[in-house]
């Protein structure tokens, strides 16, 4: 058996496999104000601060693991990881 080596990003969590962790999709964000929302209807339309093409943020627990993009999946949406993290330094911290 080899050594584990923490450079290795498959070794860097080497004994958590199955550790469940829960991960998010940030599809963009907005600022508007309290009668803003306190007003939206269905149908209204919230403009983010991304444009349409732009890969959405995988996340797991606040920290972006990298960038996907929405594709069918055999039971509803899913996503396709088009770039990963390479290093701590998006994490904002």
């Amino acid at each position: 058996m080899s050594a584990i080596d923490p450079t290795n990003p498959r070794h860097r969590f080497a004994g958590l496999e199955n550790l469940p962790v829960k991960i998010t999709v940030r599809v963009g964000g907005t600022t508007c104000t309290v009668g803003r929302l306190a007003s939206l209807a269905e149908g209204d339309v919230i403009e983010l601060d991304r444009a349409v093409t732009e890969p959405f943020e995988l996340e797991a627990d606040g920290v972006v693991l990298g960038r996907v993009k929405p594709v069918a999946g055999a039971s509803g949406v899913a996503v396709k990881l088009v770039s990963a993290v390479e290093n701590d330094d998006e994490s904002g911290g």
